[in-house]
Parts: C-alpha cells; sequence; structure tokens
C-alpha cells in the first residue's frame, strides 16, 4: 500500500508578510516533478530541500536545519571538556583548610612551645595537611570521604567547618536537582522544604477543584520558594526539561566525577530526609509529564574547561539541540510541521529558520486556496490551471533570454509594429517573438499527446500576440 504524507499547517503564520508566493511553489515543484517524481514525493522534497521564492529570498529545508543543528552539536563537543567541573570546589576546599589553620596556628614562640607540650597543635595541623593533599591523589573519587573527615577534625562553630558545609549542601542542591525546583538564592530551610514540597506534591496529585484552591494558596505562602509565575502547567513542563538536562550532564561526566558528586546522598540526616520528599516529588511528576527515558551521555572532547553551573547551562543547551532535532525528524516524517517548536527554532538557528518553516507549513493551503491543489479521499492533486501556470512558469523561463522586448534586438519584417492589439496568431519568421505561452504550450501536446514532460516544443508550435499595422 502505498500512503501519501503532505506537510500541513498546524496554525498560521502570526508575523505578517510571510506569505509563501504561489509561483515559487509551483515552480519548485515541477522542477521536483520532472525527476521522474510523483506529486507526492514532489512535495516530500521541497520540505526536505527547501526553495528559493521570486524574490531570490532563501526557504530553508528541513535537511539544511537538521544538519545545522548537527554542526552545532558537534562544535559543542570539540570545544568544551567536562572533566574539571570540580577543579574550583577542590581549590576552594584547600583555600577554606589553609585558612583554618592560620586561626588555630600559634603567633609566638611561647604558644609554640604550650601547644607542642601540649601535644594539640602538631597532630591536628599534621591531620588537615594529610587529608587536603589526599585531594589531590584521589580526587574526585574521594571528594566526599575526605571532606566528612575534614568537617569532623575542625574545632566547633569554626568558619572552616561551616563553609565546608555549605560547599556539600551547594554540590547536593545541583546535583540532586533541588536547585532546579526552588528560586535562585533562596536560603535552605529543610523543614520549611520539605513541607513545601509536600504540598506541592499533592496539589500536583490533586483534581482541578482542588488544584485550584491549593495552587492559590501554596503561591501566596511560598512565593518565595518556587516559580509560579507562568502558572503549573508551565512549571511542570520546565521543570521537567531542566531534570533532563541535568541527567544528561551527569551520564556526560567521567566515572570518577560521577561518583564524587553521587557521594553527597547521605552526607547529613537533614539532606536526607529531604531527599526522600524531592524524590516523591520527581515520582509524582513522573506520573503526570513522563521523564524522558532515552537521555543519553556525551563525550565532550575539547579543551574549554567548565565548572559545574557551566556545565549545566551546556547540557540544556545539548538537549535543546536534541528536542530539536527529533522534532524535525518527526515533522520529516510525520509530515506535520506545527510540531515544531517556532520559539526554540528562532532561538537556536534564528529568524530565518523561523519564517522558513512558517512559509512551508503554508504550502498546500496556499496551493487549495488559488485553485491549484484539490483534496480527494484524503490525496492531493494538481489541477489543470496549476498544470497551466506551470507551463507558462516554465516557457517564460525558457524564453527569459531572448529579450523581445526590445525592438533592435530582434529581425522584423519592415514597418512591422511593436505595439500590440491582444490578438493571437501563429508565428511567421520575423515576427516579434512575444510568445502567447499557454497557447504555444498546448499546441505542443495537441501535436504529441504522449509527450511527458519535459515536453518537446518545435517553432510551429509558436503563437504569438498580434501587433497593431
Amino acid at each position: 500500500m502505498t500512503i501519501y504524507r503532505y506537510f500541513k499547517a498546524g496554525r498560521k503564520a502570526k508575523t505578517k508578510g510571510l506569505r509563501l508566493d504561489r509561483d515559487s511553489i509551483l515552480k519548485a515543484i515541477s522542477q521536483r516533478m520532472l525527476k521522474d517524481y510523483n506529486l507526492a514525493t514532489a512535495m516530500e522534497k521541497l520540505k526536505w530541500e527547501g526553495l528559493l521564492d521570486l524574490q531570490e529570498e532563501r526557504i530553508d529545508g528541513l535537511g539544511r536545519m537538521l544538519k545545522q543543528i548537527r554542526e552545532l552539536k558537534a562544535d559543542l563537543l570539540k570545544t568544551y571538556n567536562l572533566n574539571h567541573v570540580l577543579d574550583k570546589t577542590k581549590d576552594y576546599i584547600r583555600s577554606v583548610c589553609e585558612d583554618e589553620l592560620e586561626t588555630i596556628r600559634p603567633q609566638t614562640a611561647e604558644d609554640i612551645h604550650l601547644e607542642q607540650d601540649g601535644n594539640i597543635l602538631q597532630p591536628l595541623e599534621d591531620r588537615i595537611k594529610e587529608l587536603y593533599d589526599k585531594l589531590e591523589t584521589d580526587f574526585p573519587k574521594n571528594l566526599v570521604r575526605v571532606v566528612q573527615k575534614i568537617i569532623r577534625i575542625f574545632p566547633e562553630r569554626s568558619v572552616g567547618k561551616e563553609k565546608l558545609f555549605h560547599i556539600c549542601e551547594d554540590l547536593w542542591r545541583k546535583t540532586s536537582g533541588l536547585d532546579i525546583i526552588v528560586q535562585e538564592g533562596y536560603t535552605i530551610d529543610y523543614q520549611e522544604l520539605i513541607i513545601a514540597l509536600a504540598e506541592l506534591k499533592n496539589i500536583i496529585e490533586a483534581s482541578n477543584d482542588e488544584i485550584r484552591a491549593g495552587f492559590v494558596s501554596l503561591m501566596a505562602r511560598y512565593s518565595h520558594v518556587f516559580n509560579f509565575e507562568r502558572g503549573l502547567k508551565d512549571w511542570i513542563e520546565k521543570i521537567q526539561k531542566k531534570r533532563a538536562a541535568l541527567r544528561l550532564l551527569l551520564l556526560s561526566l567521567s566515572y570518577p566525577v560521577r561518583i564524587g558528586l553521587e557521594g553527597f546522598v547521605g552526607f547529613s540526616s537533614e539532606m536526607d530526609h529531604l531527599a526522600q520528599s524531592l524524590q516523591e516529588l520527581w515520582v509524582t511528576l513522573d506520573k503526570i509529564s513522563p521523564h524522558p527515558s532515552n537521555i543519553k551521555g556525551y563525550h565532550f572532547s575539547g579543551k574549554r574547561i567548565l565548572d559545574l553551573d557551566s556545565a549545566f547551562v551546556l547540557a540544556e543547551k545539548i538537549y535543546k539541540l536534541e528536542q530539536l532535532e527529533g522534532a524535525i525528524l518527526r515533522a520529516n516524517l510525520q509530515g506535520n510541521l506545527s510540531d515544531i517548536n517556532t520559539d526554540l527554532l528562532r532561538e537556536i538557528l534564528g529568524e530565518l529558520a523561523e519564517s522558513s518553516i512558517q512559509k512551508l507549513s503554508q504550502m498546500v493551503d496556499v496551493l487549495i486556496e488559488e485553485g491549484y491543489l484539490t483534496e480527494t479521499e484524503g490525496r492531493y492533486r494538481l489541477t489543470s490551471k496549476a498544470l497551466r501556470r506551470i507551463g507558462e512558469l516554465a516557457l517564460s523561463d525558457i524564453f527569459s533570454n531572448f529579450h523581445w522586448s526590445r525592438s533592435n534586438s530582434l529581425a522584423t519584417r519592415k514597418n512591422r509594429s511593436v505595439h500590440f492589439t491582444g490578438g493571437i496568431k501563429e508565428y511567421e519568421y520575423g515576427d516579434v517573438l512575444n510568445l502567447h505561452l499557454s497557447s504555444t504550450l498546448f499546441n505542443a501536446l495537441r501535436r504529441n499527446p504522449t509527450n511527458h514532460p519535459p515536453v518537446s516544443i518545435n517553432p510551429l508550435d509558436f503563437e504569438v500576440y498580434e501587433p497593431e499595422h
């Protein structure tokens, strides 16, 4: 069974001046049909290859867009490197340890003697140095274990202990996905956040009426925690995309780096309780908006080193490229361009790509409105009007270089006028070659009814406009 797929508009283009010209479509279709393509295949080729309109403005096809997306992705993979995303963290831990040592190191010789006699300073200093030296030898796999040991031997309520705990908390927030759902700059209140996540989970699971009542209350009480500016549905969609990007990032990291980051699970009892609430929210979200299961990691082979925050931004870019690539492939397979997110297309490939999709999606509508295409039982056919117009356009191209508008460039009979009455006559040698295209094409087809494109035209087929005498 032969399956015909045509792409059609899911919505009208909003931007004025983006309507595709009918003659541009017909010329592009006829050019492809001359290569022994049928109408269905010609339209598929047109969608994939794009075209030039009559103003010589480029309309990119899906194939060109797909190539650009893959080139962008390849450039990112060849430019950046994710093997050192924790280097800044390591340097910061070392500086915290050095600062802490300065605060406990005696300032006078007498202090040194007393501390050494008391067997306090030397062992503590040696142990701290020994621990942060291990960061160099087995980093980053041992990151969590070393930091936990350093925190335990730091004096109680020391600045260094507090800084190291915040480092661990910050890394856990980023890798667990907590930073994705809370407002930027939000300082974690563990008890508040556990309650807020539980309420949010219940609202997402509730019916529509319950959602409307509970959601307004949640927004009022936790506006400093969550950003629901565009509503709950938009928030869920945004969060799921960011989670997918985070998953892509973690899968793209080297094994030692990933092990180092995953070690923060169970770092403290407070984090454990919050992690459990967060996991329950993820399960609920995945029920109503499934998390993509086909996410894969990438190998970044470039030389430009990124920290963890910048790496996440890069992962979001890669994921957007993946989304757009998938949408274009589906649109080409299913013939429905409305599935392509034009906002995302404009963000990644620019305004030309956006306008190209809008114009291509109008193609069937334009031809039907102008009477050049009819639909019968789900299949489209070119009308006789379309065939005549295609013939006129073809002949116009054939004779476009004759410049018959210049009276001195053609051989004409003496005193023959170059002004025309509007009548039609057979061409005679010396007549101004102002062809009546449709009559000429009709004569050629009548002379040889089995003539297939490209149509063979003989000078005997020419008919021209009658001149005034």
